[in-house]
């Protein structure tokens, strides 16, 4: 059906550029924490969210609070890409992340509002950016066949 549709490859490119554009945006983004300074903060709200999709899993969501240079900032970022946790996870960070509990934060230095609770890059960015790379340069040499 689709074996050569040059609809089908089009779609694939705009999709997968997409993807590409916002997962090095992430990347990017998380590259540049390395070069954040770390300040103690504090957690006001701990809540586990479920998905919405078919499978259990949990997105768990922490507010804290923060002070630099006399004035008080809060987040709620763990980092630049939400981790989804089974239940058991989801437990066991819920166990270890208390309301009052002092926590290891990293900002922005050029903008205190922009923190993080852990700097890093995530492997499933990665992962995912190598797929979507793949798709694009797979469609894309597709189509060229085809025109």
């Amino acid at each position: 059906m689709f074996n050569n549709s040059k609809v089908f490859y089009i779609v694939s490119i705009i999709a997968s550029l997409i993807w590409v554009v916002y997962l090095s945006n992430s990347l990017y983004r998380s590259f540049d924490t390395y070069n954040w300074e770390s300040v103690t903060g504090e957690i006001v709200a701990v809540e586990a969210v479920r998905t919405s999709d078919s499978r259990e899993k949990y997105i768990l969501l922490i507010d804290y609070i923060y002070v630099i240079g006399g004035n008080e900032f809060s987040g709620n970022n763990k980092n630049f890409s939400k981790s989804k946790l089974n239940l058991d996870e989801m437990n066991e960070k819920l166990n270890a992340s208390q309301v009052g509990d002092k926590i290891q934060l990293y900002f922005n230095p050029n903008n205190p509002t922009e923190s993080v609770m852990s700097i890093g890059i995530s492997k499933s960015v990665i992962f995912l950016l190598l797929i979507s790379t793949s798709i694009l340069l797979f469609a894309s040499a597709k189509l060229k066949k085809l025109l």
